[in-house]
């Protein structure tokens, strides 16, 4: 059986029923302003809220092992990080992106993406045989209309990928095959479970 977590394989199944080009012109129209991601690590997820609010920021990303990306303009960001240090964070990384992704100030890309997939022609099961988690809470995901939605929302939702992963886990997942360059993801699928075997194309 395949398992299939929503974070990036969802993203490529999204692209291929509605072209890339039409989420990434979304995403860019629905940007405002110079925003940018942070990476924080070492923090509970209640004191990254926290700092959050008091930033006016969002939590992009949940990652294992108390792992978060953070959305904010590129002002904010940089107290955000001051402060994060001063609360015991370990590791700090401003990231190489300029979009806010995963967040409430991408709403309106997540609407036109939307539309973009309730014009594609689409298999209304998940095939037999494999098991697809959404990225935006790790849930199982029994048809595809339901995922079109999931896949929308995403744009604009924090993605949950320590839940997606632990639902992998939960569901027998024995190997992890990461696709994307690089090694960042198996490596959290290792953390979430040192036993599984991860390797990457």
């Amino acid at each position: 059986m395949k398992l299939l977590p929503g974070r990036w394989r969802g993203s490529s199944a999204g692209h291929r029923r509605s072209g890339s080009s039409r989420r990434a012109e979304a995403m860019k129209l629905a940007s405002r302003g110079r925003e940018g991601l942070t990476f924080v690590r070492g923090m509970k997820r209640e004191a990254v809220a926290r700092l959050c609010r008091a930033q006016e920021t969002a939590i992009a990303i949940a990652n294992p092992g108390n792992g978060f990306v953070v959305r904010g303009t590129v002002a904010v960001l940089q107290t955000l990080e001051e402060e994060a240090v001063r609360s015991g964070a370990e590791r700090i990384v401003r990231l190489k992106v300029h979009v806010a992704s995963h967040t409430p100030r991408l709403a309106n890309a997540s609407a036109a993406f939307a539309s973009s997939l309730a014009k594609a022609a689409i298999c209304p099961e998940v095939p037999s045989g494999i098991l697809l988690f959404s990225g935006i809470d790790g849930a199982s995901v029994l048809d595809l209309t339901s995922a079109q939605i999931k896949l929308a929302d995403q744009i604009s939702h924090t993605v949950e990928w320590a839940r997606c992963l632990e639902s992998c886990r939960e569901a027998g997942a024995s190997a992890f095959l990461e696709l994307c360059p690089g090694h960042a993801l198996s490596a959290m699928a290792a953390e979430v479970d040192p036993q599984v075997l991860c390797g990457r194309l």
